[in-house]
């Protein structure tokens, strides 16, 4: 003959902290027909609680040649805490990176790093570290080393241009990016009557190179 009674076994809740709870056994008082008893031994296992994080943003910037991104980190929260101020999160080692590169880019994702949790009720959570998104805008070069021969009036606008100490300024990959003058032209402007240190407009220079798109010419 079996009896119907059920026996359970219950806790508070801080004793189900993450981690392996041993000799948890079940205790069945007894009544008038059965003697109390108790039950084998068992183990529960309760895993960590993930934790992720929100109100994290990264700040846009212009190409540098550098992955580093800069965070606000200022609303920072953590999301799926049960356990309020006994879990905190400390965003003070926290840093954000642009990847996979820090090339030019719309949207990019920056992974954040350096956010801890730390509490009497930590051990029972795992953060998830977070991401965000931020554009790196290409970075604009400017070019020296050209001048322009001064003319006798001619009713034209077009400069003749000494291209040869053409160089890029601003340019932070080297061989990466190349200037090329093939196309240059100058013009006097705003016309091409007589005058004495006349602005003489460039255009037609381009940049070419694996780099490119990390870089606007002006």
């Amino acid at each position: 003959f079996r009896s119907t009674k059920t026996a359970s076994y219950t806790t508070t809740a801080s004793q189900l902290s993450a981690g392996a709870h041993t000799a948890i056994t079940a205790t069945f008082v007894g009544d008038s027909t059965f003697a109390p008893s108790t039950s084998s031994a068992i183990t529960q296992t309760v895993n960590q609680k993930t934790l992720t994080v929100t109100g994290i943003t990264a700040n846009s910037k212009t190409y540098n040649a550098a992955t580093a991104a800069e965070l606000n980190t200022g609303s920072a929260a953590l999301v799926g805490n049960l356990d309020g101020v006994n879990v905190v999160l400390s965003t003070a080692s926290a840093s954000g990176a642009f990847t996979p590169n820090g090339n030019a880019g719309v949207g990019k994702t920056v992974q954040v790093s350096g956010l801890s949790i730390s509490g009497p009720a930590a051990s029972n959570y795992t953060l998830t570290q977070p991401t965000t998104t931020a554009d790196i805008t290409p970075k604009e070069l400017t070019v020296t080393g050209i001048t322009a021969n001064s003319q006798t009036y001619n009713a034209s606008t077009a400069a003749a241009l000494n291209i040869g100490g053409a160089a890029l300024i601003g340019n932070l990959d080297g061989g990466n990016v190349v200037l090329s003058s093939a196309s240059a032209s100058g013009a006097f402007t705003p016309n091409g009557n007589v005058g004495v240190g006349k602005t003489v407009q460039v255009s037609g220079l381009t940049i070419s190179g694996s780099a490119i798109d990390r870089k606007s010419t002006r």
